[in-house]
């Protein structure tokens, strides 16, 4: 029997790799868990936001896209708009 190997997490940055990523993350994921267009972020929208966190656009605030893969599949992701709110962080 085979066993699965650990999980593995990749942050993703505005890196083409990553973006290269990303797409593959929002079609096969992404949009089978949110199919109704208007209860998703648009995958241009997402690319940009990671673009905008590499310009440093967020300042304390900031923007993750993490992606978790396993036995060289992607298998889940989490997308994170934090704002730090003083001593707090809001997630959402």
């Amino acid at each position: 029997m085979k066993k699965n190997r650990p999980f593995k997490f990749l942050e993703l940055s505005s890196l083409a790799s990553d973006l290269s990523i990303l797409s593959h993350f929002y079609t096969t994921i992404y949009e089978l868990e949110f199919p109704d267009p208007d209860e998703r972020e648009s995958l241009e929208n997402m690319s940009n936001y990671l673009r905008l966190k590499t310009e440093g656009w967020y300042r304390k605030n900031n923007y993750h896209i993490l992606v978790v893969i396993q036995d060289e599949q992607l298998v889940a992701g989490s997308i994170t708009d934090a704002e730090n709110l003083g001593n707090v962080a809001l997630a959402k």
